[in-house]
């Protein structure tokens, strides 16, 4: 796993960010209230956000699960 940086959100929750092998800025903000907002941001502007998936609770349990399945051979 690439290096992952921590910031507590007052009021709101805590951002995880880290650079993918592809170079791409990721962010994931975990709300207090469960929700879960993945975030890829612009390699040329890391200011311009690219793109935002908002995920219920079961969205995130769902994406994990998948993302972490072994495919069989």
């Amino acid at each position: 796993m690439g290096d992952v940086q921590e910031t507590d959100l007052p009021g709101i929750g805590r951002r995880f960010e880290f650079r993918a092998s592809g170079g791409e800025h990721v962010a994931v903000v975990v709300h207090r209230s469960g929700i879960r907002e993945l975030a890829v941001f612009d390699n040329e502007d890391p200011d311009v956000c690219r793109s935002v998936l908002r995920l219920s609770p079961g969205d995130a349990r769902t994406l994990g699960e998948l993302l972490g399945r072994e495919l069989a051979t």
